[in-house]
């Protein structure tokens, strides 16, 4: 753990989402959880073997778990990310594909390890559940990000949407209690899931003095555990074997 705990400090922000969103406050405070679980659908689907990364963009988790020995397929939209991730990760297969895509370039049954981590665009489809159960292997892991819109965020984002974001209508587009029973139905079992991003107050690139407090007091109400009402879900799914 402690070998890879500094992942993300070791690589310079290169691409427009890790300078304006993960560099920040409130995105450090989300990047956090979403390495811990990672690392721990790592654990628990070791040893490692083939990973598929939906969204991979610049390779920050890619990297991660190249150096933890996963062999990594990514695949995005944006063919500049994609040309970061092949130079951090000159072994992965990086793969551009189309925006309207719904099929994964893996065969069936061949992935260990899937991430889809902040793409709840397409993680909330149905057809992305329909390929998640087709790739992963029996025994194998899905560790992901849910925009919940059964939430108070939610419910804010949907009535007052931001301003100038031209992608608010893909987030929050679901609510987690139905999605997590189609989840069950093709075959994945919740193993772990945090609640996060509690406080509607902060936007994506916050860097807000007052995240550090909110952060505590979300974890003193015991906020995190409650992952059916919470606004962002990161979650560890095992395919039955």
């Amino acid at each position: 753990m402690n070998r890879v705990s500094e992942a993300l400090g070791y690589m310079a922000p290169r691409t427009s989402w890790e300078r304006n969103v993960t560099a920040t406050r409130w995105g450090k405070y989300i990047s956090d959880v979403e390495q811990r679980l990672i690392l721990r659908g790592h654990e628990l689907a070791a040893p490692p073997a083939r990973a598929l990364e939906i969204g991979i963009g610049g390779g920050r988790w890619g990297r991660m778990l190249s150096d933890l020995g996963w062999q990594i397929t990514g695949t995005d939209i944006d063919a500049e990310s994609l040309t970061i991730c092949q130079e951090r990760i000159p072994d992965a297969q990086c793969i551009c594909v189309e925006p309207d895509s719904r099929e994964f370039p893996s065969q069936s049954e061949s992935v260990r390890l899937l991430l889809g981590i902040e793409v709840s665009e397409m993680l909330e489809c149905d057809w992305f559940i329909q390929e998640a159960q087709r790739v992963v292997e029996p025994g194998g892991v899905f560790v992901g990000v849910f925009q919940n819109r059964n939430s108070l965020r939610g419910l804010l984002k949907n009535w007052f949407p931001t301003k100038g974001d031209l992608n608010a209508h893909a987030h929050y587009k679901e609510s987690y209690a139905p999605w997590r029973r189609k989840m069950n139905q093709h075959g994945f079992q919740m193993i772990e899931e945090e609640g996060l991003c509690w406080l509607p107050f902060f936007s994506r690139d916050s860097e807000s003095r007052m995240i550090p407090a909110a952060v505590a007091l979300e974890k003193r109400l015991g906020l995190r555990k409650m992952a059916i009402l919470s606004p962002w879900i990161v979650f560890i799914a095992q395919k039955a074997r």
